[in-house]
C-alpha cells in the first residue's frame, strides 16, 4: 500500500481573510504610534509655550519690581490703552526701572536708571530700552533741570516720546503673542479684597495677562479669512498666562 501525503493549500477565501485581519492589525498599530507621536509633539510644543511664558514673565516682573522712585517719591509710570484685538486692554507700559541687568546694558552705569516700554509689537512682546545719562535723569527727577515744577503728566508724555522713538533699543522677549494686558490695582480699604482696578493713580499692583499660541495654531490662525473667525479661533487656541507684581506705594509721602 502506497502512503500518500496530502498537501493542504490555502483557499482564496482564507488568504483574503488573513490579509484583512493583518491589515486591520497593521492599521491599529499605525494609529497607535501616530497618536503617540502627536502626543509627544503636542507635549513638546506645550512645554516650549510654558517655558516662553515663564521667561517672559520673569523678565517683566524683575523690571517692574525694580520700578524707580526718587528720594522725594517721584516716579514715571504710564499705560497705553488699545483696542487692536477687539478687546479694550492696556498693551503698552512705560516706566523707569533701577534694575541692573545685562539685558538693559546698565551693569556699569552709576546712575542705573533705565527707561522701559513693554509692549506688543506685532506678534512679539518687546521691550524698548533707553539708558539715562546724568542730564536726562534730572529732566525727569528732582531737581528737574529744565522745569522745576514739571507735572507728572508732562514727564510721562516726554517719557513716551523718548521710548516711542525709533532710535530706542528694542529687545524682543517672546514671539507669537496674541494678547497683552497690564492691569493696575490700588489699595482700597473699603473693598473686601483690599484692591481695586484704577487708572487714575500709580498702582501698588500690576497684573500681567499675556496670551500665547503654539506655532502650528498660530500659523493656522493667520491663514483664516475674516476678522470674527480669526478672533474666535484665537480665543479657542490661545493660552492665557498671568502674574501679579507688587510694586509698593513708595510715592506716598506722609
Amino acid at each position: 500500500m502506497v502512503d500518500r501525503k496530502i498537501s493542504r493549500k490555502f483557499t482564496l477565501v482564507e488568504l483574503l481573510v488573513a490579509m484583512g485581519v493583518f491589515s486591520l492589525i497593521l492599521l491599529l498599530v499605525m494609529q497607535f504610534f501616530s497618536g503617540a507621536q502627536r502626543l509627544v509633539t503636542g507635549g513638546g510644543q506645550n512645554n516650549d509655550l510654558y517655558a516662553d511664558a515663564r521667561v517672559a514673565m520673569d523678565i517683566m516682573s524683575s523690571m517692574l519690581m525694580a520700578t524707580y522712585y526718587s528720594e522725594d517719591g517721584d516716579f514715571l509710570f504710564d499705560l497705553d490703552p488699545s483696542n487692536e484685538t477687539g478687546d479694550p486692554r492696556n498693551d503698552a507700559l512705560y516706566f523707569a526701572t533701577s534694575l541692573k541687568s545685562d539685558l538693559l546694558g546698565n551693569t556699569d552705569d552709576p546712575v542705573s536708571v533705565s527707561f522701559v516700554k513693554l509692549w506688543r509689537n506685532g506678534d512679539r512682546l518687546t521691550a524698548n530700552i533707553v539708558q539715562t545719562s546724568h542730564d536726562d535723569y534730572y529732566k525727569f527727577f528732582p531737581p528737574y533741570v529744565d522745569n522745576p515744577t514739571q507735572a507728572w503728566s508732562t514727564r510721562n508724555s516726554n517719557l513716551r516720546s523718548i521710548l516711542d522713538d525709533s532710535s530706542s533699543r528694542q529687545l524682543p522677549i517672546v514671539r507669537r503673542v496674541t494678547s497683552l494686558d497690564f492691569i493696575p490695582y490700588i489699595i482700597d480699604e473699603s473693598q473686601d479684597a483690599g484692591f481695586r482696578q484704577d487708572m487714575g493713580y500709580p498702582p501698588q499692583l500690576i497684573e500681567i495677562r499675556m496670551g500665547l499660541m503654539d506655532k502650528d495654531s498660530y500659523d493656522t490662525m493667520n491663514e483664516i479669512d475674516g476678522t470674527d473667525a480669526k478672533k474666535d479661533f484665537r480665543k479657542q487656541h490661545e493660552r492665557i498666562f498671568s502674574r501679579t507684581v507688587f510694586i509698593g506705594e513708595r510715592w506716598r509721602q506722609e
